[in-house]
């Protein structure tokens, strides 16, 4: 649980080697099913925040307007603390800002907001596993990860 945590889904290639598991998404199933379910919503709120400044999960324009309705605001840009801090840093420094609520209540709010989400099964973050061949032919175990929204007549929840 610990790896898990720490290392969240990119981490399971190595702990399915280190476990000695043969599947990926065999063990994927095996944690999830002892992973107390705030634990694994913890997981994914972090993953969900990071996958929104990496851009690398699959149908988050969704949660991009779930979360502009939230804060009332008309557009969401994720950046890491160090981005956001690097880019307001001289403004600050001058006087021209001053950011109240501080930049990690921020994060933390909108982790908040991502983590009631799950809770409340508006999105669910879903794993797809792929085996696929890499240059030396041998079979590499890929995760590929979906976002999925509840919609209701079409409309965001």
């Amino acid at each position: 649980m610990a790896f898990f945590w720490g290392s969240g889904y990119e981490g399971l290639g190595t702990l399915r080697y280190f476990l000695g598991h043969t599947d990926t998404e065999h063990l994927y199933h095996y944690i999830t099913e002892i992973v107390p379910g705030t634990v694994l919503r913890g997981v994914q709120a972090q993953r969900i925040l990071y996958g929104l400044s990496a851009d690398d999960i699959e149908s988050t324009d969704k949660l991009r307007i779930i979360l502009k309705n939230r804060f009332g605001v008309s557009d969401v840009e994720i950046r890491t603390l160090q981005e956001a801090v690097e880019f307001l840093e001289e403004d600050f420094i001058n006087g021209h800002i001053d950011t109240i609520p501080s930049i990690s209540e921020l994060k933390e709010r909108l982790e908040s907001n991502i983590f009631q989400l799950l809770e409340e099964d508006f999105i669910r973050l879903e794993p797809q596993f792929l085996k696929v061949e890499n240059e030396q032919g041998e079979v590499v175990d890929k995760i590929h990860l979906t976002l999925i929204v509840r919609e209701i007549n079409n409309v965001c929840v």
